[in-house]
């Protein structure tokens, strides 16, 4: 996991939300369409109040996020590996 979406989802007590637009570099507005909410839910769980579903939602993407810059990594190496095998 990376650490940007692990210390999204470590302290209870930090805002998911919050973390999770960080992370991802988006709005409450693009978050909620993300998610499938709409934007007076994610608007409000912004300031501290996320249900668990919402909650689970936001891990599920950022663990989403942290698996896309893995392979991301993974074939950049691969590619790597095949020029300098080329070489």
């Amino acid at each position: 996991m990376s650490d940007k979406a692990e210390e999204a989802m470590l302290p209870y007590n930090e805002n998911i939300v919050k973390k999770a637009r960080e992370i991802l570099g988006v709005s409450n507005e693009e978050l909620a369409k993300m998610i499938g909410y709409k934007y007076s839910a994610v608007n409000k769980a912004s300031s501290g109040n996320v249900s668990n579903q919402m909650k689970r939602a936001l891990e599920m993407l950022l663990k989403i996020h942290e698996l896309e810059e893995q392979l991301e990594e993974y074939n950049n190496l691969k590619k790597l590996i095949k020029k300098a095998a080329n070489s």
